[in-house]
């Protein structure tokens, strides 16, 4: 049987997506829903459809279809967690573009509402389906680097003045959320999955430019649980333009060092009498990590089998608290153990 899915959001990210499910058999969208109908009819030439594809100004008439089983939502950030709620409300799996949502209570009554619906609520956290992240992760679940004393990421990217003045909501702690929920949350969300549960963060962010309210540049130090620490640099301000981004491991008995917008440069692969030093020799650099999360979406909804890549709502929650804690630990001055009790962006508008 084909899954069914909604799409709520036709911009930019949105068709990533809708090329992502062209390509994966037993897929289709069947309704789109926008708030500007030229984003929706620019979308529609991308969506490979046999027969009649429905449209939405108000993404509630979407949902009032009972043939739509998955909802995908690609739209502004501050949006996620509205619609999301209504999505589960109205009987629909879901699966929201990063970040799950601006506010650590909204995303958590999210979950809830997940369970007691019993819905699956998923996050697009791709780039944990890339053969070489998932490699690693067999790897450190196999201690095969011993005990690891840190693991570091970089996101060294380049955003113009232009890129904010395109659209109003970019660079605001309300509508946007700020830097490391968009270009930073994909390899947070890698390293606390490769490390395990976070203990405490401390944080601190630079904010210069003008035009916009949200941070520059961020640096966290995270401790984990288990003892290891975590270190993040992030910003986007990287002139002329991007230098990229990377993910390290230091370990008792390796170290591994990636690069490149997929991670598919391995400048250094190295862990003592470990098989997958050779296994890596044979990792390809073409793979579409979109669509092995759609497949696999799939796999889920059809025969309810769940891949330890898919990021769950529960899941999600975690790179989300990690990044709120960086932002209160700079609004605060000091240390953040996790839990946190509850925080949100625009909580930033105080001081930044």
């Amino acid at each position: 049987m084909t899954l069914k899915v909604g799409l709520i959001g036709c911009g930019r990210i949105a068709a990533k997506h809708v090329d992502s499910i062209n390509k994966c058999n037993g897929i289709e969208i069947i309704g789109l829903s926008d708030i500007n109908q030229n984003n929706i009819e620019k979308l529609k030439k991308q969506v490979h459809k046999n027969g009649y594809l429905r449209s939405f100004l108000n993404y509630k008439d979407l949902l009032r279809h009972d043939d739509v089983e998955l909802i995908v939502i690609t739209s502004p950030s501050n949006t996620h967690a509205e619609i999301a709620e209504a999505a589960l409300k109205a009987d629909k799996h879901v699966l929201v573009e990063k970040p799950l949502s601006l506010s650590l209570d909204d995303a958590r009554k999210l979950n809830e509402l997940s369970l007691k619906y019993n819905k699956h609520l998923l996050v697009s956290h791709q780039l944990r389906f890339l053969r070489v992240i998932t490699m690693l992760k067999e790897m450190i679940n196999k201690h095969s680097f011993g005990d690891i004393y840190y693991s570091a990421v970089t996101i060294e990217l380049n955003r113009s003045e232009d890129y904010f003045k395109e659209a109003k909501w970019r660079g605001t702690w309300e509508l946007d959320g700020g830097m490391l929920l968009n270009q930073g949350i994909h390899l947070i969300d890698l390293m606390v999955w490769l490390m395990g549960d976070v203990d405490y963060v401390h944080g601190q962010v630079v904010k210069k430019n003008l035009i916009k309210e949200t941070e520059d540049a961020a640096i966290g130090i995270l401790s984990f649980r288990n003892g290891s620490k975590g270190i993040i640099q992030a910003n986007t301000i990287t002139q002329p333009n991007n230098l990229g981004i990377s993910l390290k491991v230091f370990g008792e008995k390796g170290t591994v060092a990636l690069r490149g917008d997929k991670l598919q440069i391995r400048d250094r692969w190295h862990v003592s009498n470990s098989q997958y030093n050779e296994l890596t020799k044979q990792l390809g650099t073409e793979e579409n990590e979109h669509v092995k999360m759609y497949e696999a979406i799939l796999k889920l909804m059809k025969e309810g089998k769940a891949s330890t890549s898919l990021v769950s709502g529960e899941t999600a929650i975690q790179s989300l608290e990690t990044i709120l804690a960086i932002y209160k630990s700079a609004l605060d001055s000091k240390p953040i153990q996790l839990p946190l009790l509850s925080f949100e962006t625009t909580d930033m508008k105080s001081k930044y």
